[in-house]
């Protein structure tokens, strides 16, 4: 996903491709964008670093606070151009509690639901550092409600890209897993086999495609930006044929995707 063509748009520390340049730049004035930053839980970290040795925590993330740097100043940007913005947060609490995180989840905080309930707190933390800029949400209080089932259709779809047949998808999905080894190994604190090293793959797959495909549909029609660290797995996001979601037109225009450049692994 990181090209040599991606640069800031204006003085903001956010890269994004050329193309995803043009689209800003042709925004029309009044024209409102939704602005997503997707931020992790509170992982522990060294201050600089994820390191996921520890608990986790309940306040600020690393990633968060990287969204809180940057994203005003992008605002700014794209006001004095005109452009209205509408900037919500939103907390990834729900896509490491599934049944294939079970280990990582009781690692961390001891149970699914003081998982979730950290993450609330955190998500807390960052509303009011942030005031009346943005709104801040986790994945558990968005999209429960517009009564939508997240959890279950990430579930499904790791279920689904483990049994993907597709010849060239099962070589991209081999090299995918292998390049993450490293990231899925510290998240678990330990060596895993080949076939745990699928599980996480696909796990992780699972999660922007999953994320990527709803706030399609749920924002069709309307221009749509996603704020996102610096990861392999952005290009997922529009990996929409796993998710099992009804009446999903995989036509959708793609959104604009802008990256953080700190790298937080």
């Amino acid at each position: 996903m990181w090209k040599k063509d991606f640069q800031p748009f204006g003085g903001a520390d956010i890269y994004f491709s050329k193309r995803s340049r043009i689209k800003l730049k042709k925004l029309a004035e009044g024209e409102e964008l939704n602005i997503i930053s997707t931020v992790c839980p509170d992982y522990p970290h060294n201050g600089r670093q994820y390191t996921f040795s520890g608990q986790l925590g309940n306040r600020i993330s690393l990633t968060a606070r990287e969204h809180l740097r940057t994203v005003p100043d992008l605002v700014k940007i794209l006001f004095f151009r005109g452009v209205p913005t509408n900037w919500l947060i939103l907390l990834a609490d729900l896509p490491e509690v599934t049944p294939a995180q079970a280990e990582f989840v009781q690692r961390l905080s001891g149970s699914p639901l003081s998982y979730l309930l950290r993450c609330a707190k955190s998500a807390a933390a960052i509303q009011r550092e942030i005031g009346g800029s943005a709104r801040v949400e986790t994945f558990s209080t968005w999209y429960g409600s517009r009564q939508i089932d997240y959890l279950s259709l990430q579930t499904a779809a790791a279920k689904n890209i483990l049994a993907a047949q597709d010849a060239c998808f099962r070589e991209f999905f081999a090299r995918f897993c292998e390049s993450r080894r490293p990231l899925a190994e510290k998240f678990r604190g330990r060596r895993l086999n080949k076939e745990e090293l699928r599980q996480a793959g696909a796990h992780a797959i699972s999660l922007y495609a999953t994320h990527g495909t709803l706030l399609r549909k749920i924002f069709a029609g309307r221009k749509l930006l996603v704020i996102n660290h610096n990861t392999i797995n952005l290009r997922n996001f529009f990996l929409s044929g796993y998710v099992p979601l009804n009446n999903f037109n995989a036509n959708l225009p793609k959104f604009i995707i802008g990256i953080l450049s700190r790298s937080l692994y």
